[in-house]
């Protein structure tokens, strides 16, 4: 049913002016990329999210790139699809890499609810207090929640977004480019699995969790930054106060693309192209699923 298409990144590099795609609804943000028939997302008002002053809080400094200035919660960020090395669908190698097959994935970018966690328990059934701009990191200056002192750093916050998706065949996986630290996952109520790693991607099968519509997605999120054990680089909470020297601030929470995809009952999960031979290429594949 689905054509395996492995593509080279080096080829025909992606243009910048196309990694924002956008449609306005009213005054709610929806998802500017469609894809999977009836996916609608439930967002917070537009108005909602403003990006936060970038520099030091003592500072007058807020010098955004130009393509920074072009963000907005009206535009979902980061439209493209996001593995373009495995594209499930039939049509040209080329459109499929940047676009995909928008009847097999769609993206979860975009204004979402969040919140400063209070509890170990998520608050189902809750609007939450403010909104951020996902795949932007907490404390980046797109994000709309950025912190401008250290003291007013979070370390565990929650997430949520409510989405509706018809029921379709196969099976549909969530997909988190990346969480920074320790996410859990819950949808609709249950819980889907905990992560921890803040440089890796993850996945669950939500097929048997899914509703057709008003499901609720929700992240409960902890990142200690330098306070905690885990690798965090030169991430440092006093870089908000104090910038400068060999560190930066934390990329806390979601940093990559958030998306859905369609699969068969059985699909490829996984490839390893071994590429030692100058005369032969080796391609271990990684089946998943029922069957």
């Amino acid at each position: 049913k689905y054509i395996i298409h492995l593509i080279q990144t080096m080829v025909a590099p992606r243009s910048s002016s196309r990694t924002l795609a956008a449609v306005a609804l009213l005054a709610l943000c929806v998802p500017g990329h469609a894809g999977l028939d009836g996916l609608t997302a439930h967002r917070p008002a537009c108005a909602r999210w403003k990006r936060t002053q970038c520099g030091s809080p003592t500072s007058t400094a807020d010098i955004p790139t130009k393509w920074g200035q072009q963000v907005s919660a009206d535009e979902p960020p980061l439209q493209l699809f996001p593995r373009p090395q495995l594209v499930r669908g039939v049509g040209r190698s080329s459109e499929l890499r940047d676009h995909g097959d928008p009847s097999t994935w769609g993206s979860l970018n975009g204004l979402w609810e969040w919140e400063p966690a209070s509890s170990k328990t998520p608050p189902f059934g809750r609007t939450l207090s403010k909104a951020i701009l996902v795949p932007f990191p907490v404390e980046s200056c797109l994000s709309g929640v950025a912190p401008r002192r250290t003291e007013d750093v979070v370390t565990e916050m929650l997430y949520r977004l409510v989405f509706d998706l018809p029921p379709g065949p196969g099976r549909l996986l969530l997909h988190f480019g990346a969480v920074d630290w320790q996410a859990t996952v819950y949808l609709n109520g249950q819980q889907l699995g905990r992560h921890s790693g803040g440089y890796d991607g993850f996945s669950f099968d939500i097929t048997d969790v899914l509703r057709a519509e008003g499901n609720e997605l929700m992240l409960l999120v902890y990142d200690p930054s330098e306070h905690g054990m885990q690798p965090h680089g030169k991430q440092r909470a006093s870089a908000i106060s104090t910038p400068g020297a060999a560190v930066y601030t934390p990329s806390s929470g979601i940093w990559q693309t958030v998306w859905l995809e369609r699969v068969p009952q059985q699909y490829i999960d996984t490839l390893q192209i071994g590429q030692a031979s100058l005369t032969t290429a080796t391609v271990k594949v990684a089946v998943a699923g029922a069957g």
